[in-house]
């Protein structure tokens, strides 16, 4: 039976502890069936990078390009299956998880995480993961196997870390010379062009602690409705501030499904297509409306308001209008708290 090896995760960034465990694996079953799982969510302030920049930061570490795919849900088997090709008949499938994670850090008061403590379901049967046993081993279409990978502990400008966090944490707060030797600890030759993905994402992260900065002082006087508009606003500000997103297939390395551009709306807005076919094999309509930011770059505004039921004569239109109402005005709002 082959074997298949995950290394998933989100990698905010990617750096040297994320390529030993990569390694491990591959070390174990072979490169040729290890795969690194992106996870593609993007979300400001947590998650800065996109699947792309972190899909570099990898390959700079020696992690081959055709090793990496970008998931929605990294611990989800049929995203193997569909796009690794896979029978899940014959087909056994092991993540690899960093012992921080399987084990905790009771010392710092973290637990383990409860993803991986192998419970049984509620009716009694076995969980679908399971601790890796060399010995005994299903098809991914019973079961997946969990297996730990040694933490990595590396130096990063005098100090040693293997945390993600830590690391944008001492970016941030750093001068252009330790954030060069940042840099060059984490990708070596590669540091120059990780530099441009650092300052564009972690600058985006700081105007949005700028925003909730400013916001938050107005909230003690603030009715129950400015409250509501308020939480809105910061939501929809983070989106925007989020930067752009490419709309074009890059070998592996966007597995998600893309939007394809299919009207111009004027005033560089864009009517995206987001129809899928669903596990049932039914079509899902759906449109996204982008802004253009430049060749070949589009910024998601947000998915058109489907009516589950019908779409009455002009919805769609409406709904569209009111995306690009709610971006031009936001435009407007974003640039006013961060005055105030």
């Amino acid at each position: 039976m082959q074997v298949i090896a995950i290394y998933p995760g989100r990698f905010h960034p990617f750096h040297r502890g994320h390529a030993s465990s990569f390694n491990q694996l591959a070390q174990k079953f072979g490169l040729d069936n290890t795969y690194l799982a992106i996870s593609s969510k993007q979300e400001q302030p947590k998650s800065p990078f996109s699947a792309q920049d972190r899909a570099k930061m990898a390959v700079s570490l020696g992690i081959p390009s055709q090793n990496i795919i970008a998931v929605r849900n990294p611990y989800a088997a049929q995203e193997y299956i569909d796009q690794l090709n896979l029978d899940p008949e014959k087909t056994a499938l092991v993540f690899g998880v960093s012992k921080k994670d399987m084990e905790g850090e009771p010392a710092m008061g973290i637990p383990p995480d409860p993803r991986f403590s192998f419970n049984a379901k509620k009716d009694g049967s076995p969980s679908y993961l399971q601790p890796f046993n060399k010995n005994k081993v299903d098809p991914m279409s019973q079961h997946g196997y969990v297996m730990s990978t040694d933490v990595a502990e590396f130096p990063i400008a005098g100090k040693s870390m293997r945390d993600a966090s830590a690391i944008r944490s001492a970016y941030a707060g750093a001068d252009e010379k330790t954030k060069m030797k940042i840099l060059s600890d984490l990708y070596g030759d590669a540091a120059e062009k990780m530099k441009q993905v650092f300052d564009n994402n972690l600058q985006v992260t700081e105007s949005i602690r700028r925003l909730i900065a400013a916001i938050r002082p107005m909230l003690s006087e603030a009715t129950f409705e400015q409250k509501q508009k308020f939480v809105k606003l910061l939501s929809e500000a983070k989106q925007r501030l989020a930067g752009t997103v490419l709309l074009e297939n890059t070998n592996r390395l966007y597995s998600e499904r893309q939007a394809e551009i299919v009207d111009d709306l004027g005033n560089g807005y864009f009517l995206g297509d987001d129809s899928y076919d669903d596990d049932d094999g039914f079509v899902k309509a759906g449109y996204s409306v982008y802004h253009l930011e430049g060749p070949n770059q589009y910024r998601r505004l947000g998915s058109v308001d489907m009516s589950p039921y019908r779409n009455p004569p002009g919805h769609i239109e409406n709904e569209i209008k009111k995306l690009i109402s709610s971006d031009q005005n936001l435009s407007e709002s974003t640039d006013y708290l961060e005055e105030k």
